[in-house]
């Protein structure tokens, strides 16, 4: 046998990969921390706003247009009431809805859509405005969290959906009824996992133990806002930035202590969006019911921070559509309007309407917008005017989540279907 051959050479080759490949996901099992393990790669979307919770996918090679009729359609599936995004780790995507009277955690497959196990949150959580969870899964390692709207905050195992704890955020953090449910999506930092814990009356914010689920520090007393916090890094130290009922705040992530707040109160509390970090120094909140926006200057050091206005306006109101950073401009929902916004100044670049109150993500320096009616479009992330390079509908009622990019496939969902749509074109 021609051992030495190139055909030979390649066999060898494709057997030590595929053996790696099962020990790697045997030792992802197996391991005393299955959060240290499976790491994340470059193209997954494993959590709320993607990778850096910034919205923007990090890929050049998004096509300028797509063929008539939409970008090809990989595979659409039936699922529940919810409004949570898809979470995407290598061939798995995560994801939350109400199916059969209870909200359920689901990991399906990447490539066809199909069911490979689900885990029960806890009873499904019924609103005006639409039932079922609100929140995003993360998947962290071998560990996928996610929050039922009642603030049960479910751990399972990537592999085989197996329950490794759960905590009612609820009951851990103390406060009065929710008329909303909760929305925050977990954020996982190291031995803690983060979130907006919502309870009227309670701490605005809680950080878990990772491990067991066990309330590490609560802190910022008042209600929080259906909002999801973020790290970011200033002044040499790190913070851990929440929007809720009564403005910003910056907690130090190991004690929860305050190192800064901004007042920001809004009608019904109801700071959504996610604050934007424009590094250095930098963070946008932003609301509508007649709010609108606030740019805000944290400066300081070892002897403290303070958080000051740069600008406000009531021309930049997002709703739940957190806005995205590019060039120097925001770009978000106005309520219905589609609009590019001057961050040096607050004033407005350009404006469309035709989107309703749509969501958006970053990419390639273009707008993938889902619209309020279903249609996806299109848009140059270009101040200078708005440009729109294609359009075509994918659902025909209500879209009010935030798409997806992960491996060049996008993933789009509603009340009523998810959909999985050939957005890059695989390499030859």
């Amino acid at each position: 046998m021609p051992s030495d051959s190139a055909s030979g050479f390649r066999r060898r080759a494709a057997l030590l990969l595929l053996c790696g490949a099962a020990l790697a996901a045997l030792a992802c099992g197996a391991g005393d921390d299955p959060y240290d393990c499976c790491p994340a790669a470059a193209d997954d979307w494993p959590q709320w706003l993607g990778p850096k919770r910034s919205g923007v996918a990090e890929v050049t090679a998004l096509p300028e247009t797509w063929p008539e009729g939409g970008p090809p359609e990989v595979w659409r599936r039936a699922l529940g009431p919810g409004f949570s995004t898809v979470s995407v780790r290598g061939d798995d995507l995560f994801v939350t809805y109400t199916e059969d009277g209870e909200e359920q955690l689901f990991r399906l497959d990447a490539a066809t859509g199909e069911e490979r196990w689900r885990r029960s949150m806890g009873p499904n959580f019924e609103e005006e405005y639409g039932d079922g969870p609100r929140g995003a899964p993360t998947v962290h390692g071998g560990v996928v969290m996610a929050l039922s709207s009642r603030g049960r905050l479910v751990a399972a195992h990537v592999e085989d959906g197996a329950l490794l704890w759960s905590t009612d955020i609820h009951r851990a953090t103390g406060g009065g009824p929710l008329s909303r449910g909760y929305a925050s999506s977990p954020l996982v930092d190291g031995p803690r996992v983060y979130l907006n814990s919502a309870a009227a009356g309670g701490p605005a914010a809680v950080a878990l133990d990772r491990a067991d689920g066990g309330v590490l520090w609560k802190a910022e007393k008042g209600r929080s806002a259906a909002s999801s916090p973020i790290l970011v890094e200033i002044g040499g130290r790190r913070h851990l930035v929440i929007a809720y009922a009564h403005g910003l705040a910056g907690l130090d992530p190991e004690t929860g202590e305050r190192l800064w707040r901004f007042e920001w109160k809004t009608k019904y509390g109801l700071n959504i969006a996610t604050p934007v970090f424009l590094p250095p120094d930098r963070l946008l909140i932003s609301a509508a019911y007649d709010q609108g926006s606030a740019l805000v200057r944290v400066q300081g050091g070892d002897d403290g921070f303070t958080a000051q206005e740069v600008w406000t306006t009531r021309k930049f109101r997002n709703h739940f559509a957190t806005s995205v950073v590019h060039g120097g401009h925001l770009y978000g929902f106005d309520n219905a309007i589609l609009k590019s916004i001057d961050i040096a100044t607050g004033e407005d670049a350009w404006r469309a309407r035709g989107y309703g109150k749509g969501s958006l993500i970053l990419a390639d320096g273009k707008l993938i917008v889902l619209a309020e009616d279903g249609d996806l479009a299109l848009v140059r992330a270009n101040p200078e005017g708005h440009e729109e390079l294609a359009r075509t509908p994918v659902f025909d009622s209500k879209c009010w989540t935030a798409p997806t990019l992960a491996g060049g496939r996008l993933y789009l969902r509603n009340h009523e279907e998810l959909v999985s749509l050939q957005l890059i074109p695989p390499a030859p």
